[in-house]
């Protein structure tokens, strides 16, 4: 074996000093423990060799994280420390769909109030020309095009209507203040024609339902989970699995598709829905207070054998996809705007 010199032999010393083998190339072992003289300095030990360094350098600094998040973490005990835990990050899927989009004439049927006296967010139904209701998948979307100024622009909506049903596509849409799209679709007269391209978006549940699920959404972020939970029921692609609704509004009756979710909890055993309101203005309501944030942590358990969908405003979006991501669910896909 060739004897060491200079550089390498002042490594050879500097491997001494620090009672710690470098282990040489790109071989990988377990996480080190270094032993430090009381005089030895981090920059005596970068000064003398960059290999040195660099083998020492990712497990100092992270003992000295550790240091920090710890109780009575001991630096200089001989053995190596534990491996700082995390919780697995549930997996953010998109899931392929079968249909692609394409251009389509739609008619408008009929647009209705879902609270007459409180005429925020409507329902309007269109038919096709010439063509039957496209294929699609619950959770998909459908952009709506309209002139403007002389210029043509587009706004997308997600479709409330289930695929089997052929008779019409529903879309729920909440009126926007100064918003040109949600107050025009709200006054046009059945029967006017418009153009459009769908289906759109990744949005959509895998199929077969291989976890217990849970939809959480505020306002009309709820319509892709009415098309989801109709298509389930219509196909009978439940096979035993429980289904949460957890859907928050601002006041009472912008509590929309509640009478169909409730019809839906009365038949079905394995369906539940949690409406919660952040505003309760009338003393008649007996239900949940608060956001949707509060009912996940009160009502859901068995996190890591559930997958969750969540549909709404960004900020919403955002607290409850990091709220689940901690809480460990095995799934967590999702779909806001601005």
């Amino acid at each position: 074996m060739v004897r060491p010199r200079g550089r390498f032999r002042f490594l050879r010393q500097r491997v001494r000093v620090l009672d710690r083998p470098v282990p040489w190339g790109r071989r990988r072992g377990p996480p080190l423990c270094v032993r430090l003289p009381r005089k030895t300095s981090l920059r005596s030990a970068r000064g003398g060799c960059a290999l040195v360094w660099r083998a020492l350098r990712a497990t100092l600094e992270e003992m000295f994280k550790l240091a920090w998040r710890v109780p009575n973490f001991a630096m200089m005990r001989g053995t190596a420390p534990a491996k700082a835990v995390t919780p697995q990050k549930p997996v953010v899927q998109e899931t392929p769909v079968k249909f692609r989009s394409g251009k389509h004439t739609v008619i408008v049927k009929e647009v209705f109030d879902i609270a007459p006296k409180f005429p925020q967010t409507y329902l309007i139904r269109f038919t096709f020309e010439n063509e039957p209701v496209f294929d699609f998948e619950p959770g998909q979307f459908i952009s709506i095009f309209a002139e403007k100024d002389g210029k043509r622009i587009s706004r997308p909506y997600s479709i409330a209507s289930w695929p089997e049903n052929k008779d019409y596509l529903e879309l729920c849409i909440k009126i926007v203040e100064g918003g040109f799209m949600s107050n025009y679709l709200y006054h046009v007269s059945p029967g006017t024609k418009l153009q459009s391209i769908g289906p759109l978006g990744r949005f959509v549940i895998p199929e077969p339902i291989r976890y217990d699920t849970v939809f959480v959404a505020t306002g009309t972020g709820v319509a892709p989970f009415i098309a989801m939970m109709g298509h389930i029921w219509e196909q009978g692609l439940d096979d035993g699995r429980d289904f949460t609704v957890i859907f928050g509004v601002r006041y009472v009756h912008d509590l929309i598709y509640r009478d169909l979710m409730e019809k839906w909890e009365r038949e079905h055993p394995n369906f539940h829905f949690y409406p919660t309101i952040s505003r309760p203005e009338t003393p008649d309501w007996k239900g949940r207070v608060g956001y949707v944030q509060k009912v996940i942590q009160n009502e859901i358990t068995d996190y890591g054998n559930k997958q969750v969908f969540i549909c709404g405003l960004h900020d919403m979006v955002e607290d409850v996809k990091n709220l689940c991501q901690r809480l460990g669910f095995a799934y967590v896909r999702f779909e806001k705007w601005d």
